[in-house]
């Protein structure tokens, strides 16, 4: 895996709902079967208050950024309505620089959280079946299939257990 020069993670807070807009609504045009929600769903729903939503009470989203640029995003929920268990969503990379270590390193960012605010938690995910590429990612990072009735039909899940894999 390659790595891209000059990269930032960086951790988003609500005041940054503009910026995650603008990265999301790009990764919606760009890979609109990698998301549950559609383009159009989503601009339907167009408010600050919207896009403040994205923020949650407990976890955190990140944007990867080199020169003034956004190249990929991810966030961190934990959701008790989902589970307990922290959920990694929304993980996105421009098609200029994939395959080059930006989204291994926003799933550390993400992980990176989980084990600093919920020490011991797994990091949890759920993934398009037909998605070969982040399914191959996944694995590659350590993540291992724990497929089980509260995924979709056409949705695999997948965790990385604390203290495992993520190889960088």
């Amino acid at each position: 895996m390659g790595s891209v020069e000059g990269v930032s993670y960086v951790p988003l807070d609500e005041a940054d709902w503009s910026l995650w807009r603008a990265v999301r609504l790009h990764a919606l045009v760009d890979a609109p079967q990698a998301f549950t929600t559609s383009l159009d769903d989503v601009l339907s729903k167009d408010t600050e208050a919207y896009w403040r939503g994205y923020f949650p009470a407990v976890g955190r989203c990140f944007v990867a950024q080199a020169e003034q640029r956004t190249l990929g995003m991810a966030r961190v929920v934990v959701d008790q309505q989902i589970g307990p268990v922290p959920m990694l969503m929304s993980l996105w990379v421009d098609p200029a620089v994939r395959g080059e270590g930006v989204a291994a390193h926003l799933v550390w960012a993400c992980n990176d959280w989980v084990q600093t605010h919920l020490p011991g938690q797994p990091l949890r995910l759920e993934v398009n079946a037909d998605n070969a590429a982040a399914i191959a990612l996944y694995e590659k990072l350590g993540f291992v299939s724990v497929t089980d009735s509260t995924a979709g039909e056409d949705e695999l899940t997948y965790e990385l257990r604390a203290g495992t894999g993520l190889s960088l």
